[in-house]
């Protein structure tokens, strides 16, 4: 497993050493480009980027007294951090969770509306279809995680993204963009051998999530690539068994050699 910067893709090839790119990485670039195709999407991320309240300590206590007064448990505003995966996710998904709370606060102590109706709605929606991502994401960071759950999770995002819901009013254009990212930075998901090698001896996925015509040609190319790797191996273990017994022959010549020159200096 690589970052999937340019150049540890380089090193890796020059060096002559199989690799991998980081899913969850490339699972959040999908996840900007489509909040960034769409303007009323983006409109939105960024006006909560943007505006500070309720941040200051003054603030953040008022919002948590409203909290009380409603019945809520406090919580404070998640923020959307560049850096950190599905960070936009947490940040729409406490906002819906504190919506009331929200329209409150600003009622109370005369601040300008935050969103109307319609936004609200998209942002609930927006929450509802990145949620698969952020699951994904938690489930392929996992230490029991292994590169055979890669081909199935792509192939169950597809499906996700392909099917009709009434989540889709508003963001048609969102969903759109992130099939068609996933379908562009994971195009060679199932011609990479040990993605498939790694899904074929999977006894839990074997070639279910192949065509038809897909997984005869993976089988066959699976099982080249663990016959040419079982002759390496073999041709290995025998250049070391080979080495080994030169060794040992030669140890035993300087033996018999060191043998002979003493008995002669007697």
């Amino acid at each position: 497993m690589r970052d999937n910067a340019p150049n540890m893709s380089k090193a890796m090839q020059d060096a002559q050493l199989p690799s991998l790119p980081c899913m969850a990485h490339m699972l959040q670039l999908v996840v900007n480009e489509g909040l960034l195709s769409q303007r009323s999407i983006s409109d939105i991320v960024a006006y909560w980027k943007k505006n500070s309240w309720p941040h200051s300590p003054l603030a953040c206590s008022r919002l948590q007294n409203v909290q009380t007064q409603l019945g809520q448990s406090k919580k404070s505003r998640q923020q959307d951090v560049p850096t950190r995966w599905n960070s936009t996710y947490y940040m729409l998904l406490s906002l819906t969770e504190q919506e009331h709370a929200l329209g409150v606060y600003a009622a109370d102590y005369k601040l300008p509306a935050t969103l109307t109706s319609y936004q609200w709605g998209l942002i609930e929606n927006i929450s509802t279809l990145l949620a698969p991502f952020e699951e994904l994401t938690k489930e392929i960071s996992f230490s029991t995680a292994t590169a055979a759950d890669v081909i199935r999770s792509i192939v169950a995002l597809k499906r996700l993204l392909r099917k009709s819901a009434e989540t889709d009013h508003g963001m048609k254009m969102f969903k759109t963009t992130l099939l068609e990212a996933v379908e562009k930075r994971f195009s060679d998901t199932e011609l990479e051998p040990m993605y498939c090698l790694a899904t074929i001896l999977d006894p839990r996925y074997k070639d279910r999530y192949f065509s038809k015509t897909q997984s005869n040609i993976k089988y066959e190319k699976c099982f080249r690539m663990c016959y040419k790797q079982r002759q390496e191996n073999r041709g290995q273990r025998w250049d070391t068994l080979m080495t080994g017994a030169k060794r040992k022959a030669q140890t035993r010549q300087q033996r018999k050699y060191y043998a002979e020159q003493a008995h002669c200096s007697r």
